[in-house]
């Protein structure tokens, strides 16, 4: 009896990991590592649509709580710099990426400079077929470098 219960409870689970992936691409680590860092390589070429074409169309951007909010990827490329660019340069880096393949979710640590300027923070993101669905980011605005804004935390 417990065999069989194992049995249909795995089916089951088969049949529900098919069915909710059916069609929707899924990405792997490598691949969500180069979608950020498509995303990172617009943005410091002050390439608004290459930063942009990585979010979905009705993507959200914010930083919470409601400091920062853009909704789709046309928002997201004005805000990005538009089809002038930005004014100033802006170097992003990625330093530690992290993805879960079967929730298509994932994080990444970063620092962002620009001038006179310096931010390290971390990104926690969804995505829905291949791009970017949720971008929802938390930083704070630190001279040191990121070895030693890590402190004693660093790994």
């Amino acid at each position: 009896m417990k065999s069989v219960a194992l049995a249909a409870f795995l089916a089951i689970s088969l049949l529900h990991a098919a069915y909710s992936t059916q069609g929707a691409p899924t990405m792997d680590l490598a691949g969500f590592t180069a979608l950020l860092s498509e995303v990172a390589t617009g943005w410091n070429a002050n390439d608004a649509r290459r930063a942009a074409d990585a979010f979905h169309e009705d993507a959200i951007y914010t930083e919470p709580p409601d400091r920062q909010v853009y909704r789709g990827r046309r928002e997201l490329f004005e805000f990005f710099g538009g089809e002038a660019g930005r004014k100033d340069w802006m170097r992003m880096t990625w330093h530690h990426i992290s993805f879960n393949e079967t929730t298509q979710t994932g994080a990444g640590e970063f620092t962002f400079e620009w001038p006179g300027g310096r931010a390290h923070g971390m990104t926690s993101i969804k995505l829905r077929d291949g791009r970017i669905a949720h971008w929802r980011e938390y930083f704070r605005e630190s001279e040191l470098a990121w070895d030693d804004f890590q402190g004693v935390n660093r790994f």
